[in-house]
Formats: C-alpha cells, structure tokens, sequence
C-alpha cells in the first residue's frame, strides 16, 4: 500500500534536473499542456471500484501508469516553461541590448550636435571681430586719405603762396631797378 505512490514522488522531484537539458522552442505552454492532458486522459480509464478491499495489481498499475504519465505531463510543461522563459529572455536581452545601442547613438549625435553649436558660436564670434577690425581698418585709411588730402591743400596753397610771393619779390626788384637806373640817368644827365 505505500510502496506504490512513492513512484510518482520521485519522478516529480526529477524535474528540477530536467531544466538544464532542455532546448528553447518558441511553443505556447497552454497548447502543448492540453495536448499532452488530452492524450493522457484518452489512454487512460478511471478505476471505478465499490468495494472497500485492497487494489488490484492491475489497478496499481494502471495507477502507476497515469502518474508517470502525469509526471511526464508535468515535465514536458516545465521543460516548455523553461524554454519559453529562456526565449523572452533572449528578447529582453537584445530589446535593452538595442535600447542601450540606440541611447549611446543618440547620445553620441547629440554630442555632436553639441559640438556643433559650440563650434558656430565659436566662428560667429571670430567673424564678428574679423568685421570690427576691418571696419576699424577702413575707419584709419578714411582717417589717413582725410590727413592726406589737407598736408595735399596745405602744400598746394604754400606752393601758391611761394609763387606769388616770388611773382611780386621779381616786380619789387624790377621796379627798384628801375627806379636805380633811373636815379642814374638823372644823375648823369645832371653832371653833363
């Protein structure tokens, strides 16, 4: 009477053992469990006895039967657990894979973008001195043609002035001259 369901204790706690022999198939565990619960149940027959008297060893055997088929049923939806649970991982894991590969190329885009921006700030504002020196530099050569243009008139003018002065200097002599030769004749017209 205790002999018998001893069997099926220990063919269940196998099934932690079977975990790590089992091979990923990406089966849904409620279709495979129903297949194997349906087989079992058309291969095997209830017992049905009225008596109160002790089963017989064609009763037990048939009720080791339906254990092992039970625990076979059991193992197969672990197994199938097991497999599913090791898909999903595999998914996790390459989905945050993905995830961390998309965030490091944002990161790295927006890094640069960054950069970028810091790096046109950076020319805007060189520019902007480019443009305040070359303004500055037309505002010195407008300044130089300016003080150019007056040492020009002044010259002219001094040159003017040197030629009139000359011009009326020449007519100065020219009359004293005259005035000598004529301060001469008179003398000489005199002391004839």
């Amino acid at each position: 009477m205790s002999q018998p369901p001893s069997t099926p204790q220990a063919g269940l706690s196998n099934t932690s053992g079977d975990k790590s022999n089992t091979s990923p198939l990406p089966i849904p565990p409620l279709a495979r469990s129903q297949s194997h619960h349906s087989t079992a149940s058309k291969t095997s027959k209830p017992i049905s006895r009225t008596s109160s008297q002790p089963p017989t060893s064609h009763e037990v055997i048939q009720l080791l039967a339906d254990a092992e088929s039970a625990v076979r049923d059991l193992r197969a939806d672990v197994s199938l657990l097991n497999s599913q649970l090791a898909f999903e991982q595999d998914r996790a894991d390459n989905a945050e894979l993905k995830a961390k590969e998309a965030c490091l190329r944002f990161k790295e885009a927006n890094d640069a973008r960054i950069g970028s921006q810091s790096e046109i700030i950076r020319l805007t504002e060189e520019l902007r001195l480019y443009k305040d020196a070359l303004e500055q530099a037309q505002k010195e050569i407008f300044r130089a043609q300016g003080v150019m243009k007056d040492v020009e008139d002044r010259r002219r003018d001094a040159e003017e002035s040197a030629a009139k002065s000359r011009t009326r200097l020449r007519k100065l002599m020219e009359e004293k001259m005259i005035e000598v030769a004529r301060e001469e004749g008179r003398k000489q017209g005199l002391q004839e």
